[in-house]
């Protein structure tokens, strides 16, 4: 989950001071625990099979699903929480992914993509962070978004002051769709 951090400015649309909300960070230490249990269940059940009481492994490995279970509720929540936090007072020019999951940021632009077309805009930006909070500061939500809008045929480009965002024009004829990234390079 990477080194998690409140930022003073959550509408902030600098990725090195976006953030994940606190009450974000404590689902997400809930969530954490909730991991933490149930892979110490399903290890416990693993050494219960192996023992041959198979009677506890089932019993320990449904309490693991239990704690299972709620780390994903408890991760919905986190995301949620950020999302509402990090986007409250934006309007469709912009949407911020700080605190998402991968899966969760793609759904997110889709979500937004439609609002956009459906009211007409024709540029927003789409903060995705350059991914210093990820796991080996190796950034996941930004080259998945990318891939989406590639897929999607619109035209991005990264944000000259500020590589943690991608501008998108949503109004660009048929014929000059495409990814295009600084300069107008062309990637298809």
């Amino acid at each position: 989950m990477g080194n998690l951090q409140s930022s003073t400015s959550p509408n902030s649309s600098d990725p090195g001071g976006a953030s994940i909300p606190p009450l974000a960070q404590d689902f997400r230490q809930q969530a954490d625990e909730q991991a933490r249990l149930r892979n110490s269940c399903y290890q416990s059940s693993q050494e219960a099979w192996r023992s041959g009481q198979k009677d506890q492994a089932k019993v320990w490995s449904i309490k693991g699903k239990e704690h299972d279970q709620q780390m994903r509720i408890l991760n919905e929540r986190a995301a949620a929480e950020a999302f509402a936090v990090n986007n409250r007072g934006r309007d469709l020019s912009e949407i911020d992914l700080h605190g998402l999951s991968v899966d969760g940021a793609i759904g997110a632009v889709k979500q937004h993509l439609g609002k956009c077309r459906k009211n007409g805009v024709k540029k927003t930006v789409v903060i995705t962070g350059r991914g210093l909070r990820s796991s080996n500061g190796v950034a996941k939500i930004k080259p998945a978004v990318e891939a989406l809008l590639r897929e999607e045929k619109l035209r991005a480009t990264e944000d000259p002051r500020n590589p943690g965002c991608i501008v998108l024009e949503l109004d660009v004829p048929t014929s000059s769709i495409g990814w295009f990234i600084e300069k107008a390079c062309v990637i298809m």
